[in-house]
């Protein structure tokens, strides 16, 4: 049976515009006639119209919807829809990544929305870590030129979002003040699943346990060692032994007394006293 455009438009509810790209595409036909120049498509077209659709509702370019339905080599068809179920198992992979940290920064924010008035806005607890690698970028308030030669690394951890996280590192200084510094972080195990390489230049925080806080830090300041007293103040009164470091991630900023804030997870090496010593 032949159809004018525009019946043909209508039986596949596509506009006649949609209907000329597919025809760029020769996934339709049409055939003019030499009585009046009209064009007009047959059931043929429906058929191949609705074969590309359905390799377009699987998410292929128009391109290659079009390719698999042109010029349908069994192979090739093979190939691209292995390759198409591996495009979607990583996306899924990625999309899963995502809830996950979805998940953990809502919980963290409705923690923090119930305990605002606050600092330091939750009880300190005891948790395990695994071990944990930084690019550092800056230097106190001040871009490391130490990363230049490696600047290009930089992109691929970018790439790893969201499983990077910003974080700080403060260390704890007896007879000075402290230092730190910022950088992206990721955790050990997804270093691995992004491929990313451990190089001399990335700092690595071993696996162990830690004094986790959460802390609200107003952006008009600087770090301060208000950030990490209540841990060190926690650790001595539990007779526990803490590290010369303390680190921490950002999770979002939030306005607190018309004040932009820094809600950060703020992070404590700690072991217990073996018996007998000090």
């Amino acid at each position: 049976m032949r159809y004018s455009i525009g019946e043909f438009s209508e039986l596949i509810g596509l506009t006649p515009d949609t209907l000329r790209l597919y025809e760029k595409y020769h996934i339709v036909n049409p055939v003019k006639d030499p009585n009046n120049g009209y064009r007009y498509y047959d059931d043929l077209d429906v058929r191949n119209l609705l074969a590309c659709r359905r390799f377009r509702s699987f998410d292929f370019p128009l391109e290659i919807a079009a390719e698999l339905t042109v010029s349908p080599n069994i192979g090739r068809l093979d190939e691209a829809l292995k390759i198409k179920l591996s495009d979607i198992e990583s996306e899924i992979k990625r999309l899963e990544c995502i809830k996950t940290q979805i998940h953990q920064t809502i919980n963290t924010v409705e923690l923090a929305y119930k305990q605002v008035q606050n600092q330091y806005l939750s009880p300190i607890t005891e948790v395990e870590l695994q071990g944990i690698y930084r690019l550092i970028q800056t230097n106190e308030n001040t871009l490391s030129r130490e990363i230049y030669p490696y600047k290009h690394d930089i992109s691929k951890w970018m790439e790893a979002l969201p499983d990077v996280m910003y974080s700080f590192k403060t260390d704890l200084q007896k007879d000075s003040n402290s230092t730190y510094t910022w950088g992206m972080a990721i955790e050990e195990s997804k270093m691995i699943t992004h491929n990313l390489i451990s190089n001399d230049y990335l700092e690595y925080l071993p696996a162990s346990n830690y004094l986790k806080g959460l802390y609200l830090a107003p952006n008009s300041e600087y770090m301060s060692s208000d950030i990490y007293l209540p841990l060190i103040e926690y650790a001595k009164v539990n007779d526990l032994v803490y590290g010369d470091f303390v680190w921490g991630k950002l999770i979002s900023t939030i306005n607190v007394k018309n004040q932009n804030c820094t809600l950060m997870e703020v992070y404590l090496k700690v072991s217990k006293k073996v018996s007998g010593h000090s």
